[in-house]
């Protein structure tokens, strides 16, 4: 996840992976704003899910607050676990837009293992903690609760790859869809986020 300086647009971007590591590296989760969404490159699936409460649940909710420290997240456990049962199953390729309701337990993966980049628009954001759901008995590493220097080399390797590799007429229908004033302006917050990562 990039920012983009207006605190409402980012840049997700998933890197090229293999199966195993794409499906270890995406938990389950929601959201405390309304999520629109749009594939700039790539194509992503989109699960959601309902979680039925149960002490002997296979998974176990943590809460998750904003840190006051850049690139990272403070993470509490709950006592609430419980099953997940899958009630959606949605694909966007490039150029199409989804949306998504704020408390909606979902999980977003790249389309078989190619490099997927979205551009998010988060609307009425709320301050509440959101829910993070992890296997039973998982314990987080440090990489999966915050970003280091190593870290944030490997996201501007794969945001350099999203800006050579993106279609100008994709910025251009990215601009349209988070309002920017200027066709360029999307691209060359993208790029200044770049610069400013390690």
């Amino acid at each position: 996840q990039l920012g983009l300086g207006d605190g409402t647009s980012e840049l997700h971007i998933w890197p090229i992976v293999d199966e195993a590591t794409k499906e270890a590296k995406n938990f389950v989760h929601d959201h405390n704003y309304f999520l629109r969404s749009m594939v700039l490159i790539g194509g992503l699936n989109q699960k959601g899910y309902n979680l039925v409460k149960r002490a002997s649940g296979d998974y176990q909710v943590l809460s998750v607050f904003k840190s006051q420290i850049p690139g990272y997240r403070n993470i509490e456990p709950t006592q609430i676990f419980g099953y997940l049962e899958e009630n959606l199953s949605a694909t966007m390729h490039d150029g199409e837009v989804h949306n998504l309701a704020a408390g909606i337990l979902h999980k977003s993966m790249q389309e078989g293992t190619e490099l997927t980049a979205t551009l998010i628009k988060k609307v009425d954001q709320k301050i509440a903690p959101t829910r993070l759901l992890i296997p039973r008995g998982h314990k987080l590493s440090r990489q999966e609760i915050s970003i280091f220097p190593a870290e944030q080399r490997r996201v501007k390797s794969y945001l350099e790859q999203v800006l050579q590799t993106v279609s100008e007429e994709a910025w251009d229908d990215a601009h349209n869809f988070v309002n920017y004033e200027s066709t360029g302006e999307l691209k060359k917050k993208a790029q200044k986020a770049a610069r400013h990562l390690a």
